[in-house]
């Protein structure tokens, strides 16, 4: 009895413990498993080397029962992951954009601007201002920053008396200039325009100050001596003197203190200050040959060209180049022949030239803004290409690359700058751009 009623207990024991009868997967069944074990496309990352996958999955389960009641599963899955030989993509490097300083940098010239200390410490402006003005010149000109001070630029106090001389802003630009492999040229050494009280180039220290003529010679040269030892090495030209007016009495300072003598005497003090540097006379309205401007500098150069000095036993002379002032109404521009018969005869008479403040002022065209900009734009072109095709034309430097700062030097209206007051490129940008590009081509 009790062998009875423990097999009735071992066989009930066995037939609750044994897992119930399935039936045998279908196909649908088999896809789910093969599913869940290898993620599709939409469940992973694909990676660039998309890897092959094969997976396998058999499921077998067999039961018996009988009294024994035997149960057998069996799951076996494979999964082989086979690398293919797709190679990575190459990297192309990104074409550096093409820029009015990429394209001179290829024909070894200088194309410049004039850059002013506030754009770059104004934060409204400066990343915006700065990135221009290392990205597409290769010079960059100090104006103001160099200038002594004067009722026209009275926060620019190079030397507000005689004894003081604060280099700060000037020196801000020269790194400017460094960080960003720019030359340098500055000026003006030595500038003289005092016939309105309200717009003068020189201090009241100076100007009111009962000093006699050596005096004035002896202050004169030891500024230049002063500003250029500070910067030797860094400043590679210099606009020496600027704009002498020898017509009129009231004018030119110095030319009224000390008399024409003072052109050479301030080369003589630039020459030995630093013998290395690229020394020019500067003036304005001078870009038309048989003018009176034109003349007169002609004949400067001739007479500064007879001189030299010597300096550790070597001759140098007194002048390397003339400046030309381009400040052109686009109403009534100068043609390109005209310009480039100027710059071959300053050539001829052994001097290069340099174009050092360009501006094309609109204000007097009566035309659409459309029309406007694209007669900017060609005398921009012409100017440009006569300088090039002058083959003694060294550097073309525009006089605030932007609206917002040529404004305060020919008028809000004149619009003059390749660039307008929201630093966007106007047409004439793209045509000093194509310019060079034309010459840069040639050099292929």
């Amino acid at each position: 009895m009790k062998s009875k009623i423990l097999a009735i207990i071992v066989v009930c024991f066995l037939s609750a413990c044994a897992p119930a009868p399935t039936a045998t997967p279908t196909a649908s069944a088999t896809a789910t498993s093969v599913a869940q074990v290898a993620p599709t496309a939409t469940d992973a990352p694909t990676p660039t080397t998309a890897p092959t996958e094969t997976a396998t999955a058999t499921s077998t389960r067999m039961q018996t029962a009988t009294a024994t009641n035997t149960a057998t599963n069996t799951a076996t899955v494979t999964l082989t992951r086979t690398p293919t030989n797709t190679p990575l993509p190459t990297k192309t490097a990104t074409p550096r954009p093409v820029t009015l300083r990429s394209l001179a940098d290829k024909i070894g010239f200088k194309i410049g601007s004039q850059i002013i200390w506030e754009g770059l410490i104004d934060t409204r402006i400066s990343k915006k201002y700065a990135a221009i003005a290392s990205d597409e010149f290769n010079e960059l000109m100090i104006g103001g920053e160099l200038n002594w001070g004067g009722t026209a630029l009275p926060n620019k106090f190079i030397r507000p008396d005689k004894n003081t001389f604060i280099f700060a802003k000037a020196d801000r630009l020269v790194k400017f200039a460094q960080a960003n492999k720019m030359t340098i040229l500055g000026g003006m050494l030595v500038w003289g325009p005092y016939y309105d009280p309200n717009r003068t180039y020189l201090p009241d220290w100076l100007m009111q100050g009962n000093f006699s003529r050596d005096e004035l010679i002896n202050i004169m040269q030891d500024h230049i001596k002063t500003v250029m030892t500070h910067y030797n090495g860094k400043i590679s030209t210099y606009v020496v003197v600027n704009e002498p007016y020898p017509y009129n009495q009231g004018v030119d300072f110095w030319f009224d203190r000390i008399g024409e003598q003072y052109i050479d005497l301030a080369f003589e003090a630039a020459r030995k200050a630093d013998p290395n540097a690229v020394l020019i006379l500067n003036d304005t309205a001078n870009y038309v040959w048989g003018s009176q401007r034109t003349n007169y500098d002609y004949q400067t150069v001739q007479r500064l060209n007879n001189r030299s000095v010597q300096i550790d036993g070597k001759i140098h002379p007194l002048l390397d180049g003339v400046g030309i002032q381009l400040y052109v109404d686009a109403a009534n521009p100068p043609t390109k022949e005209q310009l480039k018969t100027t710059f071959e005869h300053f050539g001829e008479a052994g001097v290069q030239v340099y174009i050092t403040e360009a501006l094309v002022n609109t204000s007097k065209l009566h035309v659409a803004e459309p029309d406007k900009q694209q007669v900017q734009a060609q005398i921009y072109a012409d100017m440009l290409d006569a300088c090039l095709q002058s083959k003694v034309c060294k550097s073309f430097t525009i006089f605030g690359f932007s609206d917002i700062s040529s404004k305060y030097v020919v008028g809000s209206d004149a619009e003059a700058s390749p660039f307008d007051e929201n630093f966007n490129p106007k047409p004439a940008y793209f045509a000093l751009r194509d310019v060079l590009s034309k010459y840069a081509q040639k050099q292929k």
